[in-house]
């Protein structure tokens, strides 16, 4: 049956033609990360912030606050999507073992 049908390529042709639906499919199935990626921004670009705030009341260029929010932002999606797909293979440190949220599921 594999050599007359070919399922796999016909669900990447279907998603690369109709790419809403590639896109339904990523929220559907990837909801918790997408949650993870919103609250760790919030956290992670708060706790940034802040010391960002701290930089500046001590020098204060005109243009420190613009690439201080350029770093935060960078920053924040870095480790967010790092989180999410690394590490590939599991790591354990101790008790906790680590690895990417999707590749956990």
């Amino acid at each position: 049956i594999d050599d007359i049908l070919d399922l796999e390529g016909m669900v990447v042709r279907a998603m690369v033609n109709d790419k809403r639906v590639l896109v339904e499919l990523f929220q559907e199935c990837g909801s918790k990360e997408l949650r993870f990626v919103v609250n760790s921004g919030l956290f992670l670009g708060f706790l940034l912030g802040i010391l960002q705030m701290g930089v500046w009341l001590c020098w204060d260029p005109w243009w420190s606050l613009a690439v201080g929010g350029a770093l935060v932002g960078y920053l924040t999606n870095f480790f967010a999507i790092k989180s999410i797909f690394e590490p590939v293979e599991p790591v354990q440190l101790g008790p906790i073992r680590l690895q990417g949220l999707f590749l956990t599921r």
